[in-house]
């Protein structure tokens, strides 16, 4: 099980409150047809959506930004086993969520986006291309 000063020393170094906030609701607000479809729950999603996709784009970008950007902590095997354990544990987590709570085709796209970003960031590990992908993601 992964430690959780891990979790919260990744959190506030690669967080920053106030855009990680206003983002999720903007997101929201451009996703939907009418005020009624605003719940609590869809806004905790949308930003646990994005905080997932976070961790996982910095995990997945390690090799390339050990050599082009900044020291981080988790550039270390032993926090970075943390959060690979940490994040796999949170995709499974929002699965079930978006299972029980969304249709099939809403679970498909979540499994079937990160299946592509993974294979791309897999390919493009060590090229300046995996740039791009981290902005389309």
């Amino acid at each position: 099980m992964p430690e959780l000063k891990t979790i919260i020393l990744y959190l506030l170094e690669r967080f920053s409150p106030l855009p990680w906030l206003i983002f999720p609701i903007v997101y929201l607000l451009f996703s939907i047809e009418s005020y009624e479809q605003i719940s609590i729950f869809k806004l905790v999603y949308a930003l646990l959506f994005l905080l997932s996709f976070r961790l996982f784009d910095d995990l997945m970008c390690i090799s390339y930004d050990m050599k082009h950007s900044e020291s981080r902590f988790y550039y270390q095997e032993i926090y970075r086993r943390d959060l690979v354990i940490f994040n796999i544990f949170f995709f499974l987590i929002l699965l079930g969520s978006i299972y029980f709570t969304f249709n099939e085709a809403v679970l498909f796209l979540h499994v079937g986006v990160t299946f592509i970003f993974f294979s791309l960031y897999r390919v493009l590990k060590e090229s300046k291309w995996i740039l791009l992908i981290s902005i389309l993601k």
